[in-house]
């Protein structure tokens, strides 16, 4: 019998003259710091191309921050109406906090209704803008950075990343400001009313800020590898589907489906620990606002039998501590689509800063009705 040939692997032709490793090797990390502070500024600085229609969203912002830190004071004002000593009720100033509280509640959903639909619109330009500018600088770009990039992972920075942004723009920003100006106004008029129940309200604070450094840490790394994977799983995609028919010739189904599976494990498992650490924050927040709650309940209990506090103050800093732990709990609720509009916007502001096609030169000269005819002349090959 003759000798059996020991098989040989075949492998697959590149589709191009990418870096080899391919695959997921060519997306390692870099060894450069993502810095989220310049991220943000540049998103920044692109959003105020809008500035005067920003300027109506925050007027409205600044509105509608005051009215939610007057609901509480005139609920308060409600329950004063109720004398307990001759155990009668003053109807006519029961009518009217009761009139100025619905007034209140009126004109906050109007504003919030108003304010947004202008900042859906704001997002909707911003994405319109970035995405032109984002076709405008490939066109710009050389060869090499086609030959050398996943072709699907340019695409996810284009739509999945943007759309990142967009919809953080769209969902945090007046928000934002709305709970730095309620946590002000609620600190306010707090110490107006008592300074104890102040200090025992503002517990939440050092145990917030706490609790968000503590997730921060591991949360947004993961945010940050779930974009890469995403991209990678793209480009892998993406690849395949153009190479099919090469894939099938060489018979490498099988190991494409293997690089598929590795790419799918690592977005899976960088999206679930993501997830998990971000899921950690709204439960323990609630655990802390009860926390303090019930507290003031105490507290307020004690100083309205032994000092005489009036009981629509206490009335009052319960919906308050309510209320300035909920502009916390949104920052904590938003702190999701925080972290991934981040790690999306750096990929795409990677792309911005990715180096130019160097232009041609003043004096080059244009070639008018070229007909296409090529002479070689003195040229030898070896």
């Amino acid at each position: 019998m003759a000798q059996q040939q020991p098989r040989q692997d075949t492998k697959v032709p590149s589709l191009s003259n990418r870096p080899a490793g391919g695959g997921a090797g060519r997306f390692a990390p870099n060894a450069k710091p993502k810095n989220a502070k310049g991220t943000l500024l540049r998103i920044i600085k692109i959003y105020m191309q809008w500035g005067k229609t920003i300027l109506v969203a925050m007027l409205l912002t600044a509105i509608a921050s005051g009215i939610a830190v007057s609901i509480p004071y005139f609920t308060g004002k409600t329950f004063n109406t109720f004398d307990l000593q001759t155990r009668t009720v003053n109807i006519d100033d029961l009518l009217r906090f009761l009139l100025i509280l619905l007034s209140l509640h009126v004109c906050s959903l109007t504003i919030s209704w108003i304010n947004g639909i202008i900042m859906l619109k704001v997002s909707q330009k911003l994405v319109f803008t970035i995405r032109n500018e984002v076709f405008s600088k490939m066109q710009k770009l050389p060869l090499q950075f086609y030959d050398t990039r996943s072709h699907g992972d340019t695409m996810s920075r284009i739509t999945n990343d943007v759309d990142n942004i967009s919809s953080t723009i769209a969902q945090t920003t007046t928000q934002l400001v709305s709970s730095i100006l309620t946590l002000a106004g609620s600190l306010i008029v707090m110490i107006s009313l008592s300074i104890p129940l102040t200090l025992i309200v503002l517990l939440v604070i050092p145990l917030v800020a706490l609790l968000t450094k503590s997730i921060a840490s591991k949360s947004r790394a993961y945010f940050r590898a779930q974009s890469k994977s995403l991209g990678e799983l793209n480009g892998v995609i993406e690849e395949n589907i153009q190479g099919l028919k090469m894939v099938k010739a060489f018979g490498k189904q099988q190991d494409m489906l293997n690089q598929f599976n590795g790419i799918n494990e690592q977005l899976y498992d960088n999206s679930k620990k993501a997830m998990i650490w971000s899921g950690y924050m709204m439960p323990l927040m609630n655990v802390i606002n009860n926390f303090v709650f019930a507290l003031v309940s105490i507290i307020g209990g004690i100083l309205t039998i032994e000092q005489g506090l009036v009981i629509g103050t206490v009335v009052s800093f319960l919906s308050y501590s309510k209320q300035f732990a909920f502009p916390l709990n949104a920052i904590a609720g938003m702190f999701n689509t925080i972290q991934s509009a981040l790690a999306g916007a750096e990929r795409v502001f990677e792309l911005f800063d990715s180096k130019e096609e160097p232009s041609d030169l003043q004096d080059a000269i244009d070639i008018k009705n070229p007909k296409g005819y090529v002479v070689f002349d003195d040229v030898s090959f070896s």
